[in-house]
């Protein structure tokens, strides 16, 4: 069944890296669930969700951060060293034909920057039958 509006999902962290990033799975445990982990390329890549439903963008975001600025320190430059840090705000799509705006503040985007980390927005399909792409 197709949505009415757009609506927010949820946040994820995706991290990839050359290192083992079990020692960041363990320190993000707290407050964060890994959700997949997975080799892509040789790469080592993972997944986080929040312990929590954030209920924006805004908030999902800023809930990583307060986590990712908490760690420990060899977890921190796991984080500093890898290669990719998204933060991936998920968007359910609809079948409305006027647009709907999700809206970053500029403070959660300068978070996300001081992180080292980029801002992804992944829209599903209103029918439920898309798939994920992703690029390097």
């Amino acid at each position: 069944m197709a949505t009415l509006a757009t609506t927010f999902l949820n946040v994820d962290v995706e991290v990839e890296s050359r290192a083992d990033l079990d020692p960041l799975v363990a320190a993000m445990a707290h407050g964060a669930l890994a959700i997949g982990r997975y080799r892509r390329g040789g790469q080592h890549c993972v997944r986080f969700e929040l312990n929590i439903s954030p209920r924006s963008p805004d908030h999902g975001i800023r809930a990583f951060s307060s986590l990712l600025e908490s760690l420990p320190a060899p977890a921190r430059k796991l984080w500093r060293a890898a290669r990719r840090r998204d933060f991936d705000v998920g968007v359910q799509g609809s079948r409305r034909s006027h647009p709907e705006i999700i809206e970053l503040s500029p403070e959660t985007v300068q978070l996300a920057a001081k992180l080292r980390g980029r801002i992804v927005i992944t829209v599903y399909p209103a029918n439920g039958r898309g798939r994920r792409l992703t690029s390097a």
